[in-house]
């Protein structure tokens, strides 16, 4: 294209100078700015073919550049979102890996409770009163189920959480089960000095109708949500009597629980699971309390986060 525009411009200039030599002036003018005119008519031409293809350009670059930043800011939020799972595995990790370790005097006692009274059954039961005799038994069975609901505890948390757990209702005091989970709590946060934990159960539990292992699980899920949410500040465990039922309540000072996250987890299948976040283990712990037809409750504000399992007597 730029060959042919010289040629004909030689060729122009060729043509004007033989106009110009034969004293055809007024042509020869006419001629050259016709020429210029068309000239200048088609660099402009050219020039604004260019500028729009320029400007395409510049729209596909602007377009892969929004399309660049989206991505980025995709990969930046995935990437939060996995140094945040990365984090909540390592603390849970190290959770489960000291908790035997961490639990040791907690599993002990009971342990030695049973020892202890059963020595002393073997030793002097001849000259014991029945009624001594039938409270170191009562003593002995109270530390043997606190010891095997720990012990449950501690393989429970080292497997996936489950939502159903069958079991037989009983009627009988779940005061056992209470203490384990004191122990598995007190077991959990021993190497948290930033983490206080205060607990109060009174000493005489009336029976009540419960599922063990539900009851057992659904209070490890609560209480461990608690730990997890909680690096500072307090965990509290009461236990109190309301209208003639008994209420469970586990605080904790941490970040605010995010609702309406656990209740996702019940309308919406495809959320991505975080076994190890504060709201999963709630999820886990209402599922069980739906399914069993346990009144279970959990408020969150400012200030506090509060779970609060209630159970009826027998």
């Amino acid at each position: 294209m730029y060959k042919l525009t010289a040629f004909i411009t030689f060729f122009v200039f060729i043509v004007y100078l033989i106009l110009k030599y034969n004293h055809l002036i007024f042509i020869a003018d006419v001629l050259i700015s016709l020429y210029v005119f068309l000239l200048t008519f088609f660099v402009i031409k050219k020039l604004s073919d260019k500028e729009k293809q320029l400007e395409e350009k510049i729209e596909e670059l602007n377009q892969t550049a929004s399309e660049l930043k989206a991505a980025n800011e995709e990969l930046h939020a995935l990437n939060q979102q996995l140094l945040k799972s990365k984090k909540d595995l390592e603390t849970y990790k190290s959770y489960s890996e000291n908790l035997v370790l961490n639990m040791n005097h907690e599993i002990k006692t009971p342990l030695n409770s049973i020892l202890g009274f059963t020595s002393l059954l073997l030793t002097d039961f001849e000259e014991m009163e029945k009624e001594d005799i039938v409270n170191s038994l009562k003593m002995i069975d109270e530390s043997a189920k606190r010891l095997n609901s720990m012990i449950n505890n501690v393989i429970q948390l080292a497997k996936k959480p489950l939502s159903e757990v069958d079991d037989e209702i009983i009627c009988d005091s779940p005061k056992y089960i209470i203490d384990s989970i004191i122990s598995t709590i007190k077991g959990l946060i021993k190497n948290n000095d930033k983490l206080i934990f205060d607990y109060f159960i009174p000493e005489n539990f009336p029976k009540l109708s419960f599922k063990e292992s539900v009851l057992n699980s659904l209070l490890l899920n609560i209480s461990l949500a608690a730990v997890l949410n909680t690096d500072k500040g307090m965990i509290e465990l009461h236990v109190y009597e309301k209208n003639d039922d008994i209420f469970i309540e586990i605080k904790d000072s941490g970040k605010r629980i995010d609702i309406e996250k656990i209740k996702n987890y019940f309308v919406n299948s495809n959320i991505e699971i975080n076994t190890n976040e504060p709201e999963y283990r709630l999820y886990i712990a209402k599922q069980l309390a739906v399914k069993n037809d346990i009144d279970m409750k959990v408020d969150s504000n400012e200030y506090n986060n509060k779970y609060t399992v209630v159970l009826k007597r027998c």
